[in-house]
């Protein structure tokens, strides 16, 4: 009777193993998911600032060419020439700086999209380990069963 005790403790051992391996692997897995959403959700967040953000730069720079235009006229100074070539290059520098926040956010973008890939294959791989956790815990638990079984030599056979 003891050895059948034997047997049954380690294929008990064997289906909790496997349990607790595959369990780890899919809660590795849930975990990678979530954080690929919240770096998919930090991309998106990069992309809406750096759109406001370059919206406000433009509105700053549509301002400046206003009081710059204001000032030019107030002076009596006509909007040709060298007034004309600082105008257009205010114009040009403001949306070359809006230009930039853009690909800012675009950059920081690409960052959290990269780290959610990297989160869901990180998060598979877990879940493939689970499961090879769990066919190596149950090859370990039907030898030491086995084991068990032969060295105690017994009329009882289990059945697997």
């Amino acid at each position: 009777m003891a050895q059948a005790i034997f047997v049954v403790a380690a294929l008990a051992a064997t289906g909790i193993g496997a349990y607790s391996a595959i369990a780890q692997g899919q809660a590795a897995e849930d975990a990678a998911k979530y954080n690929a959403k919240v770096n998919e959700n930090n991309a998106r967040s990069a992309e809406y600032q750096a759109q406001a953000e370059a919206q406000q730069v433009r509105r700053r720079n549509a301002a400046i060419l206003g009081r710059q235009r204001a000032v030019l006229s107030k002076s009596g100074v006509t909007l040709s020439g060298s007034a004309e070539d600082l105008m257009y290059d205010s114009a040009v520098q403001g949306e070359l700086e809006a230009l930039n926040v853009l690909y800012a956010g675009n950059v920081q973008s690409g960052y959290y999209q990269s780290r959610a890939r990297l989160s869901r294959f990180e998060g598979a791989n877990a879940r493939t380990a689970g499961y090879y956790g769990a066919a190596s815990s149950v090859l370990s638990g039907a030898s030491s069963a086995a084991s068990s079984y032969a060295r105690y030599g017994t009329s009882y056979a289990p059945t697997f």
